[in-house]
């Protein structure tokens, strides 16, 4: 939660007082559906202020901590980075002005998770995928756009025949933008979903390289893929693969 703000409401200089500038609060609200705790967003989160106040024609300004302001009356404002920021409101007329501090009244955290879907056809609907059956060509992936990446590689099985064509996919989470597959056969592939062809039987170790601008990471699979040759003899076949 949020530092509870403490709050300074004071009359800077006044004229006629009927209408020297009032500030009698001032409040954000999201720009989406999605309840977050109260102060409490997601570095990238867009956050629109609004004040009650009194005064007739006023000059705004408003201060959000972190080194911007803005003169608009409903300024919509976004954090880049994490922090618990002061903001304050400036008003301004003729006959006087106002000020409003929040101290402690915005907490921006690391992002939150953005859930993304890829969608892949597996071609085979015997073979459902090892979460959520009922959505058999939805792979959920959780990312988060402020934080080293973590690779994550899938398959949907790991025993194949010579020549058959491999879907390759990344799961890997933090929004990577740069991705480098080995396929252990002295192939590589910078697609993130690629589709490889092995042509010669044996055992293959996998690893997935991803990076942004945050950090990079790897995962290996060692001794991971099973690629064989079947038998032209029906004696010989079997399913499975």
């Amino acid at each position: 939660m949020a530092t509870t703000p403490s709050l300074k409401n004071i009359i800077i200089s006044a004229g006629k007082s009927a209408d020297v500038p009032i500030i009698i609060d001032f409040n954000y609200y999201r720009g989406d559906l999605l309840k977050r705790s109260e102060g409490l967003f997601g570095a990238g989160d867009s956050v629109t202020f609004y004040a009650g106040v009194d005064g007739g024609s006023l000059i705004y300004l408003w201060d959000f901590g972190d080194g911007t302001t803005s003169d608009s009356k409903y300024p919509v404002k976004i954090w880049a980075l994490p922090g618990t920021y002061t903001i304050s409101l400036y008003l301004e007329n003729e006959f006087g002005n106002a000020f409003l501090e929040k101290i402690g009244y915005i907490t921006i955290t690391r992002s939150y998770p953005t859930l993304r879907a890829t969608i892949i056809d597996w071609g085979q609907p015997h073979d459902p995928l090892p979460i959520y059956p009922s959505l058999r060509n939805i792979f959920i992936l959780w990312g988060n756009t402020l934080e080293p990446p973590t690779a994550g590689i899938y398959t949907q099985k790991t025993k194949y025949v010579v020549n058959k064509e491999i879907q390759f996919v990344s799961y890997s989470t933090g929004n990577p933008d740069t991705y480098e597959w080995d396929f252990g056969d002295g192939n590589i592939s910078t697609e993130k979903n690629p589709i490889h062809i092995y042509s010669l039987e044996g055992i293959y170790t996998i690893s997935l390289y991803v990076e942004n601008s945050y950090g990079n990471n790897t995962e290996t699979k060692v001794d991971y893929l099973t690629i064989i040759v079947v038998s032209d003899n029906p004696l010989f076949m079997f399913s499975g693969v």
